[in-house]
């Protein structure tokens, strides 16, 4: 077939088919092309001639992303892992479960014992609370309120 003849979808899809390895791997659209040899130009016609072509180029763009999730997902549901589950939390519902916010005060029994915070140690000194952890503020509310009613 000689350049600048028309394609069918099927020719089109299999030429496209050639690119999925470096996709998937991460690789752009652009730099798959080069290294397969395929312009650029012509896949972008292609993606705009045929919808099904830019579903594969899509799928294979974010190959590497649905396995992240699919690897963040296997962590909190088959391991029960408390952190992921923080962290992907704060991620996706950043208005309820920003790191400022006290409803992610959940799990780690060990942050009362591990993190010990006297009001007297720190009521001298400038104390930047930004590099506290959740559970650091939560246990340094606890004391100032104790502190406070006594």
């Amino acid at each position: 077939m000689s350049q600048g003849s028309e394609r069918s979808l099927e020719e089109v899809i299999a030429l496209v088919q050639t690119l999925a390895p470096y996709l998937r791997n991460g690789s752009s659209l652009k730099v798959a092309c080069l290294v397969t040899k395929i312009p650029y130009t012509s896949v972008l016609n292609y993606m705009e001639k045929f919808p099904d072509v830019c579903t594969i180029i899509e799928s294979n763009l974010f190959y590497l992303d649905t396995v992240a999730e699919s690897n963040i997902a296997y962590k909190i549901v088959d391991d029960k892992d408390i952190s992921t589950s923080k962290w992907w939390l704060e991620r996706s519902q950043k208005e309820k479960y920003s790191s400022n916010n006290k409803l992610l005060e959940m799990g780690n029994d060990s942050a009362s014992t591990k993190y010990k915070i006297s009001v007297d140690d720190t009521a001298d000194k400038n104390l930047d609370l930004s590099n506290l952890t959740d559970e650091e503020l939560a246990i340094l509310v606890k004391i100032t309120e104790k502190k406070e009613n006594t």
